[in-house]
């Protein structure tokens, strides 16, 4: 049976080991030191991760002005978990954002680690048949504009009755038994609303933790 890969990026040896020590029964844990070394093999063609898990800010560089760099973030095809010792809304805005999967706050725990890699290696191997039905449904929507976690959000949406989902819906729905805060959920609905706005399309607040996918005016803005 084939091995998942993980690489690792962290220039803290001391987090190297930790993750090695939680994740090499069961994945192969490549550790990368810099930017500069993951960005090289990724342009040398080395075979994608089926998860990277990237401290935030390196000595060479952070992360996510990486991945805002059009013509490298296309080479990163596969989910990113970024880990971070800032507990903050916005940054948590801003890094689902720029394409994380998910966020770790420092000190991460053991259990919390092993169990968010686990739902990341099990991701719906049949993704892109829900995206077909999203453009069957939502044709207007560029589903190469969300990530992963937002295309199963406006999934969730078309699926539902009247297309109202509950905060608790999407939280068992995307993240399931794993411990998520209710803040968490509100970012991604927060970076969804501004991507769907433009193709007509808007996420309505209707009380009691609730969103409704409605009709909206067509924004023009870039």
């Amino acid at each position: 049976m084939e091995t998942n890969t993980v690489w690792v990026l962290d220039d803290n040896p001391m987090f190297i080991s930790f993750y090695q020590a939680q994740l090499g029964r069961d994945y192969e844990v490549i550790p990368f030191s810099n930017l500069d070394n993951l960005v090289q093999t990724l342009r040398r063609g080395a075979p994608s991760p089926q998860l990277l898990i990237t401290e935030m800010i390196l000595p060479d560089g952070n992360i996510l002005d990486v991945l805002k760099n059009e013509s490298l973030k296309r080479m990163f095809n596969f989910p990113i978990m970024v880990v971070t010792e800032v507990d903050d809304t916005s940054l948590l805005r801003h890094s689902y954002r720029e394409g994380a999967e998910e966020v770790l706050i420092k000190p991460v725990a053991a259990c919390e680690l092993t169990i968010k890699v686990e739902r990341l290696m099990r991701r719906d191997h049949n993704l892109f048949q829900k995206w077909s039905m999203l453009q069957e449904m939502v044709q207007r929507i560029d589903i190469n504009e969300l990530t992963q976690k937002e295309s199963l959000i406006v999934c969730l949406f078309v699926k539902s009755k009247n297309r109202i989902v509950s905060r608790d819906a999407i939280r068992e729905s995307i993240w399931g038994d794993t411990a998520v805060q209710s803040k968490t959920v509100d970012v991604h609905i927060h970076n969804l609303r501004k991507k769907i706005l433009r193709y007509g399309l808007k996420i309505e607040s209707i009380g009691n933790g609730e969103w409704q996918l409605v009709e909206g005016a067509l924004s023009l803005s870039n």
